[in-house]
């Protein structure tokens, strides 16, 4: 095989340069170098299987090839490699020339030759064939349910209601997830299904095997529709933003048009959407994000803070997201000592900011939220936390861990006429010790 490859780099080698490869058939193949004015040098030249070999080398160096055949064989051993032709083989060269720069008319027997598919080795149809048998396999399905025998009955039934399931995702978080796979799962029980995002295990349970309608499945679609609303910055690529984009642009391409490729890009632009997801905020309204990055985008190109705008263009989507039941916001507020805690603990490098606690004092203000909610809780109130715009995403990153349900919200985001009502203070004698 070494051999092989070096014979190959070598006939490559010998036509670099080469204007033309001239050839009978497979029989014979002369490669030649021209310069208008002057008489044509061969560079290479070769007969049966040596022929065959300059043929290939010439297809894949993108050198033009051209058939006579016409050409003699008894002409193969009068030229010399490196040395200009004889005047007495020079006719059928200058017609192979004249049909290449198509200066004269062609010949009945010169014929310009495209370039040919060559023939897949043994070795490589073999393995562009495992290739293709494996690939359904290699495939990794956004989401996927897989059900146990019995369930795998209800096939068409569950595949049914799942198609409204992903109408509802995109109406909620505006995120268009591809169809969900169902598959069969011989290692749960025959009455059981698991779900998965990304093939990684998000929920289970077990349903009664006689299934009536679509409503019988609603507690596997609503652990189903919880995983996806958690999970959904990882469903979120490259190529569902480039859609999300282009399926805005084909009403609104000015906007696209001011923001891309030029002034900002859609991986920035999917860091922005996934923050959004990562706090189940909807992206179905592209334009107010667009709109939002646009305003800002002279102020900063960091995609986080960015987020941080384009969330004040939501403040009324997020108010009536998280209103009571009596048509109140009800908050925690952070005292004076935690917010400072919090703030003198912000750390900035090359214009990036992080959030610096160490783990203990990290651990006791997850404390202190952990025991207020579990208060509200007891009373009814499902409540959000209210921060200074400095700090909220930070806060949010460190609660995320611990309450990924816990809304962080930020004195901009509310409205004017929001009804707030606070319901608690996250405040505790030992901040100042910390």
């Amino acid at each position: 095989m070494k051999g092989v490859g070096c014979m190959e780099q070598k006939i490559t080698a010998s036509i670099a340069g080469a204007e033309i490869l001239l050839i009978k058939g497979t029989d014979l193949a002369l490669a030649f170098k021209y310069a208008p004015g002057q008489t044509p040098i061969l560079l290479a030249k070769g007969r049966k299987r040596e022929a065959g070999r300059l043929i290939w080398a010439a297809q894949e160096m993108g050198i033009p090839i051209v058939e006579n055949m016409a050409l003699e064989m008894e002409m193969y051993p009068h030229i010399e490699v490196g040395a200009e032709i004889p005047e007495k083989y020079y006719r059928p060269v200058a017609y192979a020339l004249a049909i290449l720069y198509k200066t004269k008319p062609s010949s009945n027997f010169v014929r310009y030759i495209r370039l040919r598919t060559r023939k897949k080795s043994a070795l490589k149809e073999s393995v562009e064939a495992l290739a293709s048998e494996m690939a359904p396999s290699l495939l990794v399905p956004p989401v996927s349910v897989e059900l146990g025998s019995a369930l795998m009955e209800q096939e068409g039934l569950i595949a049914e209601s799942l198609a409204s399931l992903r109408q509802r995702v995109a109406l909620d978080l505006g995120l268009i997830i591809p169809p969900v796979e169902v598959r069969l799962n011989p290692h749960i029980r025959e009455n059981a299904y698991l779900l998965k995002i990304k093939e990684v295990p998000s929920g289970e349970g077990e349903m009664e095997i006689a299934v009536n309608s679509a409503e019988d499945f609603l507690p596997l679609l609503n652990k189903l529709k919880q995983a996806i609303h958690f999970r959904a910055p990882e469903l979120l690529g490259y190529h569902e933003t480039e859609a999300l984009l282009e399926n805005y642009r084909k009403t609104n391409p000015g906007l696209v048009k001011e923001l891309f490729p030029v002034h900002f890009s859609i991986p920035a632009l999917r860091l922005i959407l996934r923050n959004l997801l990562r706090e189940h905020v909807s992206i179905r309204d592209m334009g107010t994000i667009l709109e939002g990055i646009l305003e800002h985008l002279d102020r900063t190109n960091d995609p986080d803070l960015l987020t941080e705008y384009v969330r004040t263009s939501f403040a009324y989507y997020l108010c009536q997201k998280y209103l009571g039941r009596e048509g109140q916001i009800n908050v925690l507020l952070l005292s004076p000592e935690v917010e400072e805690k919090i703030l003198g603990s912000l750390q900035e490098t090359a214009g990036v900011r992080w959030l610096s606690l160490s783990p203990e004092d990290a651990l006791t203000i997850l404390t202190v939220i952990g025991g207020q909610l579990e208060r509200t809780a007891s009373l009814g109130y499902y409540p959000v936390i209210l921060a200074s715009p400095s700090l909220r995403r930070f806060l949010r990153r460190l609660v995320e861990s611990s309450f990924p349900s816990l809304p962080v919200l930020s004195y901009n985001e509310i409205t004017p006429l929001a009804d707030i009502r606070s319901v608690g203070t996250i405040s505790f004698p030992q901040v100042s010790n910390l």
